[in-house]
């Protein structure tokens, strides 16, 4: 099982790393270029209950991709 978990854990890393070279980061929320409000995007590309003011640490960002993948 741990072997497994370990696999599953750097699979994960190399999505985030990944998906992150495409996406970019950005840790502040921005609104969408198209619309310039809704919806309000932050980190690499996350727009579940982001609103205008919202920042987010690396550290954050990562985990936020990390739970899509």
């Amino acid at each position: 099982m741990a072997n497994r978990l370990q696999k599953g854990s750097a699979a994960a890393a190399m999505a985030v790393a990944l998906v992150g070279s495409f996406e970019g980061l950005r840790q502040n929320a921005y609104p969408d270029p198209a619309t310039q409000g809704k919806p309000w995007t932050i980190c690499y590309g996350s727009t579940n209950g982001v609103k205008p003011g919202d920042r987010k640490t690396v550290e954050q960002c990562k985990a936020l991709l990390a739970l899509c993948m």
